[in-house]
């Protein structure tokens, strides 16, 4: 009776603390001028805290790129990583969260967080879910474009492009006067031209009737 006593508390011990560090991720997350924050929750908050981590985050569907990785203590709860991948991680009560800056458009991609539990014992590993971490692209107008629309602009247009969707709206927007102004020569050309051909026709024909006057006259 004793040993089996001792063989739950034993499974009781182990098993919260392998349970409590699966990792869950959020979903989506959208980088804001170009710097994403992950969050690595454990899924049930752990009886023991672990005092000494291994964090690595992953890139990839399957996790195949490795950006950054670092250790953690309980006394160095929060390491940056040398360039060129820079991150950022901070150890919680919950987790870690991994914060990647100096991100591009071509850098969206899933991003996974793999832990290894070092201390306590038992030595664990496990890996997220996984979290799609979108990098909006910024638009930006040629020197051309921005020379034209410096003269168009208002207070509130100007403060809009600051933004990547409102420089593009504004770009767009400020391409119309410069179409108007295209479709209004060529409009005009053409009055012109038609106007040139009937004075040319009216001239035309008070040639003929002179010259019919005189011929009637002669006779």
């Amino acid at each position: 009776m004793y040993n089996s006593l001792i063989i739950a508390s034993l499974v009781y011990l182990a098993t919260p603390a392998v349970n409590g560090q699966h990792i869950v991720q959020p979903y989506r997350v959208v980088a804001t001028e170009g710097q994403a924050t992950i969050e690595c929750r454990y899924a049930s908050p752990p009886r023991h805290q672990p005092q000494e981590l291994h964090v690595t985050l992953l890139k990839g569907l399957y996790g195949d790129a490795t950006v950054c990785s670092d250790y953690l203590n309980s006394t160095a709860r929060r390491k940056q990583t040398p360039e060129p991948n820079a991150c950022v991680i901070t150890l919680s009560e919950r987790g870690v969260n991994v914060t990647v800056a100096k991100l591009k458009g071509v850098d969206t991609d899933m991003y996974r967080c793999m832990v290894k539990v070092l201390m306590p014992p038992p030595y664990l590993v496990k890996r997220g879910n996984g979290t799609l971490v979108y990098v909006p692209e910024k638009l930006r107008c040629s020197m051309t474009e921005m020379q034209y629309q410096a003269p168009t602009l208002d207070q509130g247009t100007t403060e809009t492009t600051k933004e990547g969707q409102g420089l593009r709206v504004t770009c767009v927007a400020l391409h119309l006067p410069l179409v108007v102004a295209i479709g209004i020569l060529i409009l005009g050309v053409c009055v012109i031209t038609i106007t040139i051909c009937q004075v040319k026709r009216i001239t035309t024909r008070l040639g003929e009737m002179v010259e019919a006057s005189s011929g009637l006259r002669h006779e």
